[in-house]
């Protein structure tokens, strides 16, 4: 990444900072109700972040179900047992 770009994004996310807690000062209601709400906030996103991960590792598991289904078909096939179930013990075997 270029110089000038870093600068760049160093002084966006600077000034993202100093608005973000000119913000905090500067709020009309008390500091109690902002820290509750900054904690609802956060509670939220750690559950919104939760399920987002529970979701990826569901569909990567089940990504990977499929793949070792196409595995056991495959060494089914160059094995020539089709009839036979594919198991770790005859994945071992071979």
């Amino acid at each position: 990444m270029r110089t000038s770009r870093k600068n760049a994004l160093l002084a966006a996310g600077g000034g993202l900072i100093v608005g973000a807690l000119a913000g905090l000062l500067l709020a009309p209601q008390s500091g109690r109700r902002t820290r509750a709400l900054i904690r609802d906030k956060a509670v939220k996103l750690s559950h919104d972040v939760t399920d987002f991960t529970d979701k990826k590792a569901r569909h990567t598991a089940n990504k990977m179900k499929g793949y070792v289904h196409e595995v056991r078909g495959f060494v089914a096939e160059k094995v020539g047992r089709r009839g036979e179930a594919i198991t770790e013990e005859t994945i071992t075997a071979t």
